[in-house]
């Protein structure tokens, strides 16, 4: 899946991820984890 992230709950180096807002209006969840390199892929699950 490929679509723009609109939003992110945690954008530190420390803490990235957390509820995620695509330009779709979907939401998904990623555990907070150090920031990756990015592009990478991800698990993500729809956040509620």
């Amino acid at each position: 899946m490929e679509a723009k992230v609109v939003s992110l709950e945690f954008d530190s180096d420390e803490k990235w991820g957390g509820r995620m807002e695509l330009d779709d209006g979907e939401a998904l969840m990623i555990d907070p984890m150090p920031k990756p390199n990015l592009p990478t892929e991800l698990r993500a699950k729809r956040a509620e």
